[in-house]
């Protein structure tokens, strides 16, 4: 792929719009306000309690921990930890097997069954 980078870097919101614009012919703007609104609706949707699937890369789901105890390490002293919530991440395989294959000679889009052929 002509985008993979020879070094790997970090990726934030603003790398990825940056990325996205280039690789679509985007405004900067246009593309960076596209990444805020997928994520806020991802995070609103975790937040509600939904989950958020994305094929060939993992799916977001809001999990309930329940009260434990746990031990100061300093003090030895035993507390009840609450119950709370927490959003886990489940890695897809696709995703697993793509991060094992040089990423410049594959893509983890999701490809046509039947591409037309001109």
């Amino acid at each position: 792929m002509a985008d993979v980078e020879t070094t790997p870097q970090s990726l934030n919101k603003m790398r990825l719009a940056d990325r996205l614009a280039e690789r679509m012919g985007l405004a900067r703007t246009v593309a960076y306000e596209a990444v805020e609104n997928v994520f806020d609706i991802c995070a609103q949707t975790v937040a509600l309690g939904g989950s958020v699937s994305v094929t060939n890369f993992g799916s977001i789901e809001l999990v309930a921990k329940p009260p434990r105890k746990a031990r100061n390490p300093q003090t030895g002293e035993s507390i009840e930890v609450p119950a709370r919530k927490a959003v886990k991440f489940n890695v897809s395989p696709r995703l697993n097997e793509f991060a094992n294959r040089d990423p410049a000679s594959t893509t983890i889009k999701k490809l046509p069954r039947n591409p037309v052929k001109k």
